[in-house]
């Protein structure tokens, strides 16, 4: 053959050919696109397999310089044509059985390898996506750590602000007891000021221990 095309379809439905693989008079060449309008491997993207012994470029005069082709589609795994398969040659086939057999054969190997890749390229992109749904999992739970030692902190610190309050108060409440008992040396006046003294006390300390959670 004289030229021997891999290629992968672009657009939906596939208007360009880009070849992965092309082998040309023996030897590799370049990679490059073309237009499948007016050529036979439009009818090979349709999802036929095309087998044209020879006069090709009469039936397709953008093969001008070709007489046989033959080509096969190549699918994905939802069996899909993705790309296709095919060899020129600038002398007629003598066997076309052969040539297609030969077609299938080799097409049916490039087909697996291309679905391979295919799923190796899904495995590693679903791969990325399990990495960054963990990295952001591992993010949120730092941040919840994170709140939720603030919130320790902040129910500490609260605790400890509002002890002080509630130790004067018990104090000043248990010397009101105190002064109103007839069992201390006072005056009753004197224990009847210190009394209201202390009640004052715990009227501010209660405002002051207020305003504090209000906050």
């Amino acid at each position: 053959v004289s030229l021997v095309l891999i290629t992968r379809g672009e657009g939906y439905p596939a208007h360009t050919a880009h070849t992965l693989f092309c082998w040309r008079e023996g030897s590799p060449a370049e990679s490059f696109s073309y237009e499948l309008e007016g050529t036979p491997c439009a009818l090979v993207y349709g999802g036929d397999r095309i087998t044209i012994p020879c006069e090709l470029g009469v039936r397709f005069p953008k093969e001008e310089g070709f007489e046989g082709y033959c080509g096969v589609p190549l699918l994905n795994h939802n069996q899909s044509v993705v790309g296709h398969f095919a060899v020129l040659s600038k002398e007629p086939f003598d066997d076309v059985v052969l040539c297609e057999t030969i077609m299938r054969i080799f097409g049916s190997r490039v087909e697996t390898e291309m679905q391979r890749a295919a799923l190796d390229r899904d495995r590693d992109a679903l791969l990325q996506s399990l990495q960054h749904t963990r990295d952001r999992l591992e993010q949120q739970r730092e941040a919840s750590r994170a709140a939720n030692s603030f919130k320790s902190d902040m129910i500490a610190m609260t605790v400890h602000d509002l002890r002080n309050p509630l130790t004067a108060i018990i104090s000043r409440a248990e010397l009101i007891v105190t002064y109103l008992s007839h069992d201390i040396a006072l005056p009753q006046q004197v224990r009847l000021e210190k009394a209201t003294q202390s009640a004052d006390d715990i009227v501010n300390t209660s405002e002051r221990m207020e305003k504090m959670i209000s906050r």
